[in-house]
């Protein structure tokens, strides 16, 4: 990797007092922009994303942050002159990667996970780039990971030390949506449900059964937290958002439309009355 005279920060065009999301929306921009699928041959492009991959990588995690900050306000880092001595730049990567040598190979890649993949985590095989020769490389994804994330494996690639940088892109579900470790979902309901309430069973991701209640006069919008019951990693638990729709049926039978009305006249019921007059607006 190329030596460079910025910091892991100026790296990612974020300040230091920058928060975890604000970092990690800078790095999906620039992973997204400078990708080798999407800079064919760029070799600075190339030079520059795995910059950007290895200030994330440190940035992204709490204990390297801490590390990586204490040593930017040591001595050795002129803050105020935005320089480092020439070594600074190595003594940092090599104290994050004990033994890594210059001459270790890299390159990147990026896998498409179905949205099952992401959650149990896969075993996914990777062809490697001709320049590395003929060959396969087995890759443990770990369960959880989030669209967008950044994968660094050590491997040996025909009797060299490598290193493998993966971006993971997930592939959307056609019912629940995602966002980091919570699973949001839209359930239908009926009108008759939602005005007297019942009871629901309802599955997260894991497959597992869920009983939910939904109270008498239940609006269509209304959402339930079923905490617990997200995206589950070894160190965190994501939780999960149940959105109610009320659904009508496009088509009553006779019989059914009188009842309706009965119940309807019965009711005098009118959502509308807190509206203004719509001739004075």
């Amino acid at each position: 990797m190329s030596k460079t005279n910025k910091s892991y920060y100026e790296i990612l065009g974020v300040t230091n007092k920058a928060t975890p999301e604000e970092i990690k929306k800078s790095y999906r921009t620039l992973a997204k922009s400078l990708h080798p699928d999407n800079q064919k041959g760029d070799k600075v492009s190339e030079e520059r994303f795995k910059e950007v991959a290895m200030a994330y990588e440190v940035l992204s995690n709490p204990v390297k942050k801490a590390e990586y900050d204490s040593g930017l306000s040591s001595s050795n880092y002129r803050s105020n002159q935005n320089t480092k001595t020439d070594s600074s730049f190595d003594d940092f990567f090599n104290s994050f990667y004990k033994g890594s040598q210059p001459s270790k190979k890299e390159f990147t890649t990026s896998l498409l996970l179905s949205f099952k993949e992401a959650i149990y985590g896969a075993q996914k095989v990777l062809s490697i780039p001709r320049e590395y020769g003929k060959g396969k490389i087995n890759l443990s994804i770990p369960a959880g990971v989030s669209d967008g994330s950044l994968l660094r494996f050590e491997q040996i690639i025909n009797g060299a030390a490598s290193e493998v940088y993966v971006t993971i892109y997930i592939e959307p579900h056609p019912l629940f949506k995602r966002d980091e470790l919570d699973i949001s979902v839209q359930i239908p309901i009926s009108f008759t449900e939602a005005t007297i309430g019942c009871n629901l069973e309802i599955y997260t991701v894991y497959g597992e059964s869920v009983k939910i209640k939904i109270k008498s006069g239940t609006q269509t919008g209304s959402t339930l937290r079923l905490k617990g019951r997200g995206v589950k990693t070894p160190k965190s638990l994501g939780d999960m958002y149940v959105t109610l729709i009320i659904v009508v049926p496009e088509e009553l039978s006779f019989k059914s439309e009188k009842l309706i009305r009965k119940v309807h006249d019965e009711l005098d019921f009118n959502p509308r009355t807190d509206l203004r007059d719509f001739s004075q607006l």
